[in-house]
């Protein structure tokens, strides 16, 4: 009975190792105001989905947040750039009362979205940011 449990320990961690090996390459990216020690307002930006030039992410209350909440996102958002290497970012807000934002990844500030991002990145519908400008405002 004890050789059949360390066979399934042992099995379980060969499988869970196998599964963090499938999901080591693409560290989907998270932040917290709190954890950042800000206390005037609590928010976290989660990725939930990546693909080339687009992240969908989740934003808990994000239809209740505040002037200084929305810059805090903006600089997570160029954190977010940043570390995929990009100089640009389209933000993509949810019409509805959705906490999903998506946020694209434009090579400039001129490109036409709808034809590398999708026709929901429309000139009307998007803010476009660059890493530099966001990324002295933040502190980075």
């Amino acid at each position: 009975m004890k050789n059949k449990n360390i066979i399934a320990i042992l099995l379980l961690t060969i499988a869970l190792a196998q599964v963090n090996t499938v999901f080591a390459g693409e560290h989907l990216y998270s932040v917290s105001s709190r954890e950042m020690g800000i206390t005037e307002f609590d928010f976290s930006v989660t990725e939930i989905k990546r693909e080339p030039r687009i992240s969908t992410l989740i934003i808990p209350g994000f239809q209740d947040r505040s002037a200084a909440a929305s810059r805090w996102m903006m600089c997570a958002y160029t954190d977010l750039a940043i570390k995929r290497g990009f100089r640009f970012w389209a933000a993509l807000y949810p019409q509805d009362s959705s906490n999903e934002i998506q946020l694209g990844f434009p090579d400039s500030e001129n490109e036409d979205l709808t034809k590398t991002l999708g026709a929901k990145f429309t000139k009307e519908s998007v803010v476009v940011s660059s890493v530099v400008t966001y990324s002295r405002m933040c502190g980075m």
